[in-house]
């Protein structure tokens, strides 16, 4: 989908740089260009959990489009990334004037829902080594190059991220990922 220039202004983040906080009114959508944006919630026990994962050609803060309201989530940077964001005015506009745009919106809206009921259909149901199975198989789908016979997921994901996008904590994950790579289905790089 082709944007108008004017209707779009784009952000550079650092890792680990926020994007918005919990709290800072949506008055924006955003489409993640290159890099990633990982939507948090901080619990009150003090939990992280990772509500989503954002790569290329994502969108996310569509909840903008409905009103101005506080976002729900924080979302920082999972690497070097740039970020378009468009008003949500514009967004609208260009909803009711560009069928491409809308079905593109409609898209999102439906993958995350259908994404976040399975998710919710894993962590309630599956033990924590599959559910960081299917999260990198996931993404390794999604972002993975091939090389060989091997597969590199090519954006920064600790073992922090991956507890806190499994629901579990950092030592089963590196427990899990130590027995993995011992057996020689997986290989750990640094962020990697």
């Amino acid at each position: 989908v082709e944007i108008l220039d004017s209707a779009v202004r784009t952000y550079s983040l650092d890792r680990g740089e926020m994007l918005f906080n919990v709290g800072d009114m949506a008055d924006s959508i955003y489409i993640v260009l290159t890099g990633g944006i990982k939507i948090v919630e901080d619990t009150f026990s003090g939990k992280r959990i990772i509500l989503e994962l954002n790569t290329a050609g994502d969108m996310f803060g569509l909840a903008s489009l409905i009103s101005a309201s506080p976002y729900p989530h924080s979302a920082y940077a999972v690497e070097k990334s740039l970020i378009a964001s468009i008003y949500r005015g514009d967004a609208n506009e260009m909803i009711e004037t560009r069928g491409d745009f809308a079905q593109m919106v409609v898209g999102q809206l439906v993958g995350r829902v259908q994404r976040a009921h399975a998710r919710l259909k894993h962590t309630t149901m599956e033990t924590v080594d599959r559910r960081l199975a299917r999260t990198l198989i996931y993404y390794s789908g999604k972002l993975g190059r091939k090389n060989g016979n091997t597969v590199a997921i090519s954006i920064a994901l600790s073992q922090q991220d991956l507890a806190d996008f499994t629901g579990s904590t950092l030592e089963s994950v590196n427990r899990i990922l130590q027995i993995w790579e011992r057996e020689g289905w997986i290989k750990c790089a640094r962020q990697r």
